[in-house]
C-alpha cells in the first residue's frame, strides 16, 4: 500500500527536475545564440546589503552583444545564488528577447514546473517551507528565482518598463493570523510556548508577543497587513489585440524572433521621490498598526467589518498558465 506523498517530498523530487529542465534550456540557448535578438535589456545590480534602501538610487546597465545574450540566459534559467547575492534578493534584467520556436517551447516546459512549484509552496505551512528551502539538496536556492515564470509574448506591440514603490496590502481575518502564528510556534517547540521560554528578542519572541495582540481582536475582525512598498520592476504590455495589462518584469518578456521589434519605453534609473500623497487604501486604516510586529492595521472604525470576505484570487500568472 502506498501512502500520498507529502509536499515535501514532492518539492524534493520537483526541484532536481526542474534545475535539470533549466540547465538543459541554458544549454539550447548557448547553442542558439546566433538566432537571439536582444531587443531590450536592463541590468538591475544586486545590492551591498540584504535590506533595501529606499531612499539609494540604482543605476540600470544595458549590455548587449556576447555580455546581453550571457546576461539574459543567466536570468532566464538560474535558481541559485550568485555571487554576491543575498538570498533576500533576485537577480533581475528586465527586457525583450526574440527566441527560436525550440527556445519557447522548452520555456513553457519549464514554466510549468515553476508553477507546480509555487502552487505546492502556496499550500505548504510555514514551517514546511522553511524546512523546503533549508534544505541541504537545495542550498543556495533563490526560492523567488525558481518559482517566477518567464512571460511569453504572441505579438508584442509595446512594452513600458517602469518603477514601482506602491505599498502591499492584504486583507486577513484576526482567526487566520493567529493560526498563522500558533503554526510557526508549534512548528518549532511543538506547543505553545510561554514568554518564560522564548528568548528575549527572538524571532519566536515577536511572535508571540504578535499572537498575544491579535487575541485582544474579535477573531472575526476583518483587518489588513499593510507594508510600504520598495523599488520593484514593472511593466505595461500590449500584446496583439488583447487588451493592454501590467505586470511584475524582473525577467525579459520573450517571443518568437520572427516577431517584429516591439515599440519599447526603457527602464531609467530609479531616483527615490517623496511620494505624494493621495487617497488610498491607507486612508481606510488607522495610522498606527494594531500589531506592530506584523504591520496589522485594523480598518478605520467607519471601514471595519467582520465575517468572511471575498479574497482576490491568487492564481500565478493566468496568461502563463495559458501556454
Amino acid at each position: 500500500m502506498s501512502f500520498p506523498r507529502t509536499i515535501e517530498e514532492e518539492c524534493r523530487e520537483l526541484i532536481p527536475t526542474l534545475d535539470k529542465s533549466l540547465k538543459e534550456l541554458a544549454f539550447l540557448l548557448e547553442k542558439s545564440k546566433a538566432h537571439i535578438r536582444i531587443d531590450a535589456l536592463f541590468q538591475v545590480p544586486l545590492r551591498k546589503s540584504p535590506t533595501v534602501d529606499k531612499n539609494a538610487g540604482i543605476e540600470i546597465a544595458t549590455p548587449d552583444g556576447e555580455t546581453g545574450i550571457s546576461l539574459a540566459i543567466e536570468t532566464l534559467t538560474t535558481i541559485w545564488l550568485g555571487e554576491g547575492q543575498s538570498a533576500k534578493e533576485t537577480l533581475r534584467s528586465p527586457g525583450a528577447i526574440g527566441l527560436p520556436a525550440l527556445a519557447l517551447d522548452r520555456i513553457r516546459e519549464t514554466n510549468r514546473l515553476r508553477m507546480h512549484l509555487f502552487d505546492l509552496i502556496e499550500k505548504a505551512k510555514p514551517a514546511e517551507r522553511k524546512r523546503i528551502w533549508k534544505a541541504k539538496d537545495h542550498y543556495g536556492i533563490s526560492s523567488l528565482q525558481a518559482m517566477r515564470v518567464t512571460p511569453i509574448l504572441h505579438d508584442p506591440q509595446l512594452i513600458r518598463f517602469y518603477w514601482d514603490t506602491g505599498s502591499i496590502t492584504k486583507r486577513w481575518l484576526v482567526r487566520d493570523l493567529i493560526k498563522v502564528c500558533e503554526d510557526e510556534l508549534h512548528a518549532t517547540f511543538g506547543h505553545r510556548p510561554s514568554r518564560d521560554e522564548v528568548v528575549q528578542g527572538s524571532v519566536e519572541s515577536s511572535v508571540l508577543l504578535s499572537l498575544e495582540q491579535l487575541e485582544e481582536l474579535p477573531l472575526d475582525e476583518q483587518v489588513a497587513v499593510h507594508r510600504l512598498g520598495t523599488p520593484h520592476i514593472r511593466a505595461r504590455v500590449t500584446d496583439g489585440d488583447i487588451e493592454p495589462y501590467i505586470c511584475s518584469a524582473p525577467v525579459p518578456f520573450v517571443y518568437d524572433v520572427s516577431c517584429a521589434r516591439p515599440l519599447i519605453k526603457p527602464l531609467k534609473n530609479y531616483c527615490p521621490m517623496e511620494e505624494k500623497k493621495k487617497r488610498s487604501i491607507r486612508a481606510l486604516l488607522e495610522p498606527e498598526p494594531r500589531v506592530p510586529g506584523m504591520s496589522v492595521h485594523q480598518y478605520d472604525v467607519k471601514h471595519r467589518a467582520f465575517g468572511a470576505f471575498e479574497s482576490r484570487s491568487r492564481g500565478r500568472n493566468k496568461r502563463a498558465a495559458q501556454e
